[in-house]
């Protein structure tokens, strides 16, 4: 009989995390596809801790405030073949060791995307709709029926967008039945052939601010994008308009 694959879940029992990651469905999907995968109770000490531990298996199940796997996690240890991080962005974790030993690194990356994009979509109809002056949920209130007629539909609208990478392409995969008017994107990486087969055109952080109806926020948090957004940004926003800041910059 074929020795099942041994598999780490190294966000420990005592994180706040757990319970946001582990449940009985990711239990019976670890049965279902033949892992023995085991549960930590806390976190080992240090890169050396992470060491002995992970070299009795070969794959490892991580998320956010796992270790790096650099040189010191991976000394000595021959079995790994596999991390796969139950989270979107893999930088932290990776190191040029981790893939000069050929161990395969997989994220969630794409489907956390696609689930963040839902709700950029959400808020921008709910916000660039005027829907609150309009609706009351929970049937506390009643409906605003005066105010139905300042509705207003995607279609209509100037999106703008600062970041491109995976939510923000989610992003406009859900947009396109909606046809808005004009799509902005600022980007410090992509080209204006890539943001043009997305139906996009490049423009500045201040005209996206300036131009847009819908200003989405969704480049990542790092020293280069702290601040960016001020007042001076804010204050040229368009009467009206919606600022969605799922980026976190």
């Amino acid at each position: 009989m074929k020795e099942r694959a041994r598999l780490l879940f190294c966000t420990p029992m005592d994180s706040a995390d757990f319970p946001k990651l582990w449940s009985r469905d990711a239990e019976a999907a670890a049965e279902r596809l033949g892992f023995q995968l085991d549960l930590l109770r806390t976190a080992p000490a240090g890169a050396g801790g992470w060491n002995r531990l992970l070299r009795g298996y070969d794959g490892a199940v991580t998320s956010w405030g796992a270790p790096q796997f650099n040189a010191e996690l991976l000394e000595g240890n021959t079995r790994l073949r596999i991390v796969g991080h139950a989270a979107g962005s893999v930088a932290d974790l990776v190191s040029d060791e981790l893939f000069a030993r050929g161990i395969k690194v997989v994220s969630a990356n794409d489907t956390m995307a696609g689930s963040v994009a839902e709700w950029c979509l959400a808020a921008s109809i709910l916000g660039f709709g005027r829907a609150l002056e309009f609706l009351r949920f929970g049937g506390g209130e009643p409906l605003h029926w005066e105010n139905r007629g300042r509705v207003r539909s995607l279609r209509d609208a100037a999106i703008g967008i600062w970041g491109f990478g995976a939510i923000a392409r989610s992003y406009l995969e859900l947009l396109k039945p909606f046809t808005p008017a004009r799509i902005l994107v600022h980007s410090d990486f992509a080209s204006d052939a890539a943001l043009a087969e997305w139906g996009a055109e490049p423009a500045s952080l201040e005209r996206v601010f300036a131009e847009a109806d819908v200003v989405v926020l969704l480049a990542g948090l790092n020293n280069r994008n702290i601040e960016r957004v001020d007042g001076g940004l804010l204050r040229s926003l368009r009467d009206g308009a919606t600022l969605i800041n799922y980026g976190r910059a």
